[in-house]
């Protein structure tokens, strides 16, 4: 089958056969050895769960105080989230561990995950901005007190269009409210456009297990 060539409902039943098929068959989303990796896959046998009602995407709207743009809103009312958590390994204390999560947020019961990833822009930039001495240029002065430093950083990502976590770290532009905004990869001050709309990038970060060229 081709792959339908909008953002639609065609296109995200495409998605769900593909990487359903991909996940029953033990396809994992990296094409390097498990061992090499840190970082999750997917569980083989990962199905999507239902999408949710509109009247459950207003009240996450609500909740969160975040208007969903419609593509994204189609995404949530068809597929949403999966069944069960990625598995894989991570760093702890130094040391390498076995860590779980879940890789598309489930917006009715991960409030404590997505509230952190909302915060995350600013906390990344904060991080740099103390460890490895960033303070651009169009920021201003830069403060000689860690608070005010916090302060001005903090004000700065308020001051920017908002972005919508929706996997990982890889955030949906929110404004305008409007289909195919692009999306980004935000890591501190590493961000990088890993889409210019929702379908670009779903077929760009799934493409080994959707089996096409990104």
């Amino acid at each position: 089958m081709e792959i339908p060539a909008t953002f639609d409902d065609a296109f995200l039943e495409w998605f769900r056969d593909c990487t359903t098929n991909a996940w029953a068959g033990g396809a994992r989303n990296s094409p390097f050895p498990a061992e090499l990796v840190i970082g999750t896959d997917f569980q083989q046998g990962t199905l999507w769960r239902n999408g949710l009602s509109e009247k459950a995407i207003d009240r996450v709207e609500s909740e969160f105080s975040v208007r969903f743009p419609p593509d994204y809103r189609l995404f949530l009312a068809r597929l949403h989230t999966v069944d069960r958590p990625a598995t894989g390994m991570g760093f702890r204390d130094g040391r390498s561990v076995a860590i779980e999560e879940q890789p598309f947020y489930d917006w009715q019961t991960d409030q404590r995950a997505l509230q952190h990833m909302f915060r995350w822009p600013a906390e990344g930039l904060l991080f740099d901005v103390e460890n490895t001495g960033l303070w651009m240029p169009g920021w201003g002065s830069r403060p000689n007190a860690a608070k005010d430093r916090e302060l001005r950083v903090t004000e700065l990502v308020q001051q920017a269009t908002r972005v919508i976590p929706i996997y990982a770290h890889r955030f949906l532009l929110a404004e305008p409210c409007v289909a195919g905004n692009p999306v980004f990869s935000i890591h501190q001050s590493d961000i990088a456009v890993y889409g210019p709309n929702l379908r670009r990038y779903f077929l760009n970060e799934f493409s080994y297990l959707l089996g096409i060229d990104r």
